[in-house]
């Protein structure tokens, strides 16, 4: 299957991807994106961001236009690794995708053996920077897991926690995170892990009779540091979330719930409001729970918060934090595009050529005087080819996501 030659603004494609006919004219973008499976509650947001950049972009006059050609992995590392063949055969300058953890992980080696520049805005998995060709500007996992064990310790006065993990890049590495902070400040963690949905409730079970038995502890101690119960810490992305926290609190753990930016947006919530309990009180489930995020919007600044009303405005949702720092990546690509193309042996170099000065483009962005303007603040990679980003604590409250107190 091949696309047409006519060049068009934005082309929307499945499975295939042919080189387009109109290179000198245009500037193509890849995004291949989880538009189905696990992976499509936080990638959706990032495809309307990356979108709203290419049109403003191009309505802007500049020079070139851009061409964006959406894919969809399926959530799926089998998927991903045919789109990452296909994509680095095409004429595509740069993706930005793919938008999941997994299906990075599986394809960062092939964009690397074809010298395919990847700009990664969502992706937390702590690996995916091994490869030359891949830069990544959103906070890695590891670290949102010491934002969490830092916020319990020295915020909430917590000594003891629970963490439960779902076994696997992600979760293993926001564990080592925890840990590492867990250590240093002597936080007393009973640490579970599962592998699937088969002993995922057997798991989750022991470790809520371990929270309560903390909990019970930290009543009977006349040198109490918290107010709240020991908290449950949750190292899995959402799909994994949802059924945890439903048993957490089930079991009848009081303690806050605390996890990592797969569950800091707001619609998070709403995915408990078929249960019994959320029915009978809303805010059940989520009231309390702590997240570690790379962005939250009333901390935001302008540029932040005028983006925010763009993308609501058409999106009739608020923007989540993939949604804004998807429109960071799709920026950054388009203003180092544009520097190079103003020159005329770039517009005359093959793919290859253009993606090798692309590849030398963004690291340049090697220090706080050499940077790019971004939505969070300003853009700029350490030599691992990692933004430097600190972790945002935020807190449900009344449904809403909003910055916890410190």
């Amino acid at each position: 299957m091949s696309i047409s030659t006519r060049c068009v603004a934005v082309s929307v494609m499945m499975f295939a991807l042919a080189a387009p006919a109109c290179a000198s004219e245009a500037a193509q973008i890849a995004l291949p994106v989880s538009l189905s499976g696990a992976g499509e509650f936080g990638s959706r947001p990032v495809l309307t961001a990356v979108r709203i950049a290419v049109e403003e972009a191009n309505e802007d006059g500049g020079s070139p236009a851009i061409e964006l050609t959406v894919l969809d992995d399926q959530s799926k590392t089998e998927t991903a690794k045919r789109l990452a063949e296909q994509i680095s055969k095409s004429s595509a300058l740069v993706t930005l995708g793919p938008t999941s953890s997994n299906p990075v992980l599986a394809v960062v080696a092939d964009y690397a053996h074809h010298g395919v520049p990847a700009i990664l805005s969502t992706t937390h998995a702590d690996d995916v920077t091994r490869e030359r060709t891949i830069f990544r500007t959103v906070i890695n996992i590891s670290q949102l897991g010491e934002a969490i064990a830092n916020h319990s310790f020295h915020i909430l006065g917590q000594r003891r926690a629970v963490l439960i993990v779902k076994k696997g890049a992600y979760g293993d590495a926001f564990a080592e995170g925890f840990q590492r902070v867990a250590n240093r400040v002597g936080i007393e963690t009973g640490v579970f892990g599962f592998t699937g949905n088969e002993d995922r409730k057997q798991t989750v079970i022991a470790a809520s009779q371990t929270a309560l038995a903390a909990a019970k502890m930290e009543h009977r101690l006349a040198t109490r540091t918290s107010r709240t119960d020991p908290p449950v810490v949750l190292g899995m992305t959402y799909e994994d979330a949802v059924p945890v926290v439903i048993d957490v609190k089930r079991q009848g753990v009081r303690g806050p719930i605390m996890g990592p930016a797969n569950m800091a947006r707001s619609s998070f919530a709403s995915l408990f409001a078929n249960e019994p309990d959320e029915k009978a009180r809303p805010g059940y489930f989520t009231e309390g729970a702590y997240v570690a995020t790379p962005v939250l919007l009333d901390r935001a600044n302008a540029l932040a918060l005028e983006f925010a009303q763009r993308y609501q405005d058409r999106h009739r949702k608020p923007a989540s934090w993939e949604a804004i720092l998807g429109y960071e990546a799709a920026m950054l690509a388009i203003a180092k595009i544009r520097k190079l193309w103003a020159a005329p042996e770039f517009q005359r170099a093959g793919v290859a050529t253009r993606r090798a000065a692309l590849l030398q483009s963004p690291a340049q962005l090697d220090s706080r005087d050499h940077t790019e303007r971004g939505l969070a603040g300003p853009l700029w990679l350490k030599p691992d080819r990692n933004h430097p980003q600190l972790a945002r604590i935020g807190v449900y409250l009344s449904g809403v996501l909003q910055s916890a107190p410190m």
